[in-house]
């Protein structure tokens, strides 16, 4: 079973059969509290993983490592869109699942629920002989299933297409089928549940169940704001009454369609014990990740490297498991494939990241509660793709933080030196300053020399080199020239950069004003469209600026030299040019350029002008631009959604409103955060009892820059996570002091000890098969970060036998 915020699945084999049931749950919340059944016959009968953990906290990278025990940067699925069940999966990774190996060995296989997110139903997957898979994501009513080959539609009919029920029902059909035809063939299978996840509908019976729960209410539950966490924590307030209420809605959702799955776990543990194969069979629950409700005042999501996001339900029962026995060793997901294959007397392939369970299960039968000593004490977790975006405007690279961690110390220790104090001096080489958030960053010192480096500029007006000379001063630690007369009289040219950058923020508020006037340009826009040369600017109530010839001068300077972002949101001040020198201007800035001219140039640099407010006066590239807008414009205008009446039965018709209807949600205007994900939650997200009837609001769970690498160190004396980020920010957490992860304890660590994590980190993402992917952490450089103890200098990690 997958618990919480993914699939349930539920393995059996026979041979020994093997039963995998997996679902998404609120393990860190207690919904296992809500699954007397579940935990009567998995945990008093079987064995509790006590630290399980997911590999990614998010669905189909998670997934893809249960099927095939590799870590996410070996199968490459980082994401729930890119690669999920794409071509690449299906060459390079399909046919490696454990159930390809399984099936060679004799065994019949069968899966039944849900897959991948992004899969279409077109093909069988490699290694199933009987395969009912969900196309595309969660569903409980209206779906499609790909039923051994054949597409099937299912409606909105409680008895006949629950799909938990369908999933129990026809995997119990399949087993007692090959039972039956079979009885001496070993059967492995897949229960991949939906519950709970979205849209959280549940069974009829259930439907009035648990009123005022509030398991989900943690400690960390609506602690807010969090600035010493990651982007999204920090722009993230307590929530409002409204998305509280939601929340706790959603936490008696999830927890109803659980109870579905726990029938589901019952039926099958009595269909096994009638057919008299109980004891002789392995059954395994688990969970892909998991998911938080409120915490840190989201209402809700997933994919943090948080205990509530990573940690995950893990339970076994069959043959030599000792029932209410516990392990406490380090497991995870990419454990599950060798652990399957080595029940049926397989020998794991070597290529496999993840360890056989098999050892902690033999050990199980000798003590109700084992902490195997040769085991892995740390496990790698990693969330997210490289978008190129990001690496191009952080400059990151594969060791984006060598910076901190090399042999002086690091840059804060490198900054603490005097040969890297401001102002520079003579000899001085480099500088520390500090950027816009307020992180020191090493600069070159400006030094002055006999020659301008400024090449000639044979545009300059003529003789212009014959009445001016060039005259370079050392101001603050920067050079500053200028244009002067024989005589020592300041003559025209560039300003210094101090003054074009004031220039450049007056231009922004300019801007800025006239965006403040677009509702009205809108209004009029067909008068707009006459020549630029008849239009009365007082008519349409502009700003009140008075525009000259050094205004335009001013802002062709500004718009060579810095690029103007502007946004409907913020105004963005350019920061400005770092130059040595400032050398003359060419000619054609120099020209006297007519003030409406002003006007085309502040449409040029704001995008969200309309079109027709320049219509003239353009090259035929940006008239050509032009006309192409206005035809997409136009597609968008005669298909809107909300216009568009479907005639019963146009699936087509249906599905386009539907996507416009959530593509709304994502990009309303007004539920939208640079660099987050937001949408709006509506009184229409739920079509099951108890519905939703609050009104809509706005949320934001997720953001771009929440891509990371966590470790995750769990021994006899550490229990930490450590995570760097894709824009270099860091985070740990203590779990044994700060259980709650309340508090960013990266200050605490020295530089040797972040130095330690960072190179293991690094090792950890580049590992490929057990051996490699398997490593004991040990504090042997420094003081432990926990106990704070010497030790002597000697290698961080070391593998061992896997």
């Amino acid at each position: 079973m997958w618990f919480l915020s993914f699939i349930y699945g539920f393995c059996t084999v026979l041979l020994k059969p093997i039963i995998c049931l997996h679902t998404e749950m609120l393990y860190f919340q207690g919904s296992m509290n809500y699954m007397p059944k579940t935990r009567r016959i998995l945990e008093a009968g079987g064995v509790k993983f006590t630290n399980a953990f997911t590999n990614s906290p998010i669905c189909c990278p998670s997934r893809s490592s249960f099927l095939t025990g590799l870590h996410v940067h070996n199968h490459n699925i980082w994401t729930n869109n890119v690669n999920c069940s794409s071509k690449y999966w299906q060459t390079n990774f399909e046919v490696k699942s454990f159930a390809t190996y399984l099936q060679d060995s004799g065994y019949k296989t069968g899966y039944f629920g849900k897959y991948l997110n992004e899969y279409v139903g077109d093909h069988i997957p490699a290694g199933w002989r009987e395969w009912m898979g969900l196309v595309k994501n969660s569903a409980f009513y209206n779906y499609t299933v790909n039923y051994n080959g054949d597409l099937i539609k299912h409606g909105d009919d409680y008895h006949d297409d629950y799909f938990t029920d369908l999933i129990a029902n026809d995997s119990l059909a399949f087993f007692k089928s090959s039972k039956l035809s079979y009885p001496s063939k070993p059967v492995a299978m897949v229960l991949s549940m939906p519950a709970p996840h979205g849209p959280e509908d549940s069974a009829p019976q259930y439907s009035d169940m648990f009123q005022n729960i509030t398991d989900h209410r943690t400690p960390s539950w609506n602690y807010a704001p969090n600035p010493d966490k990651e982007l999204l924590l920090q722009i993230t307030g307590k929530m409002e009454p409204i998305q509280s209420q939601f929340a706790d809605l959603l936490m008696r959702k999830r927890v109803m369609t659980l109870q579905s799955v726990d029938d589901a776990v019952e039926k099958v543990y009595n269909e096994l014990s009638d057919l008299g194969e109980l004891n002789n069979t392995y059954m395994i629950y688990l969970s892909d990740h998991g998911y938080h409700l409120g915490q840190f005042g989201i209402p809700k999501g997933k994919s943090m490297p948080y205990e509530f996001d990573i940690r995950i339900p893990m339970y076994a029962r069959g043959p030599g498991i000792k029932p209410g026995s516990q392990i406490s060793n380090l497991v995870g997901i990419i454990d599950i494939a060798p652990t399957l294959l080595d029940i049926a007397q397989v020998t794991p392939p070597d290529h496999m990241d993840g360890k056989s369970l098999k050892p902690l299960l033999e050990d199980s039968n000798q003590s109700m509660s084992v902490q195997r000593k040769a085991w892995r004490d740390t496990f790698l977790i990693e969330r997210g793709k490289l978008r190129k975006q990001l690496i191009n405007t952080n400059g990151i690279t594969e060791n984006f933080l060598s910076i901190y961690f090399n042999n002086n110390g690091g840059i804060e220790s490198k900054c603490d030196k005097p040969r890297y104090q401001y102002p520079c001096k003579a000899d001085q080489k480099f500088y520390c300053h500090k950027d816009s958030l307020d992180r020191r960053r090493i600069r070159k010192c400006n030094k002055l020399t006999k020659k301008c480096p400024c090449k000639e500029n044979k545009r300059v007006k003529r003789n212009a080199e014959e009445k001016l000379v060039k005259k370079c001063s050392v101001i603050e630690g920067e050079v500053k020239c200028r244009r002067v007369e024989a005589n020592g009289k300041p003559k025209g040219g560039r300003k210094s950069q101090r003054v074009l950058s004031s220039h450049q923020k007056a231009l922004d508020d300019l801007i800025r004003d006239y965006k403040q006037q677009l509702v009205q340009l809108r209004i009029l826009r067909e008068d707009l469209q006459n020549d630029l040369e008849n239009i009365d600017l007082d008519k349409y109530k502009l700003p009140a600026h008075n525009v000259t010839s050094d205004d335009v001068k001013r802002v062709k300077l500004a718009r060579n030299n810095t690029r103007i972002t502007t946004s409907l949101q913020t105004m963005t001040t350019p920061q400005p040019l770092e130059l040595e020198c400032l050398c003359a201007a060419n000619e054609d800035e120099l020209n006297e350029v007519d003030p409406k001219d002003l006007v085309r140039e502040i449409n040029l640099q704001t995008t969200s002008l309309p079109v027709e407010f320049v219509s003239t006066g353009l090259s035929k590239r940006d008239q050509k631009r032009i006309e192409r807008q206005k035809k997409r414009d136009e597609k968008k205008q005669l298909r809107r959604g909300d216009k568009e009446i479907c005639d019963e039965g146009d699936r087509i018709c249906l599905r386009r409103q539907r996507k416009k209807a959530e593509f709304s949600k994502r990009n309303n205007p007004h539920c939208q955060v640079d660099g987050v994900e937001c949408t709006i939650m509506d009184n229409s997200h739920w079509k099951t009892e108890p519905k939703w009837d609050k009104g809509p609001f706005c949320f934001c769970n997720n953001a771009q820059s929440n891509v990371f690498w966590c470790l995750r160190v769990l021994n006899e004396t550490d229990n930490f996570l450590y995570c760097e980020y894709i824009n270099d920010f860091l985070s740990y957490f203590d779990i044994n002091k700060d259980p709650w992860q309340l508090r960013n304890a990266i200050h605490d660590l020295s530089y040797t000890q972040l130095g330690q994590l960072h190179n293991l980190l690094i090792r950890m993402r580049k590992c490929k098969g057990a051996k490699e992917c398997t490593y004991r952490h040990r504090n042997r450089l420094a003081s432990s970060p926990v106990s704070g103890r010497s030790y002597q200098s000697s290698p961080v990690i070391s593998p061992i036998p896997a």
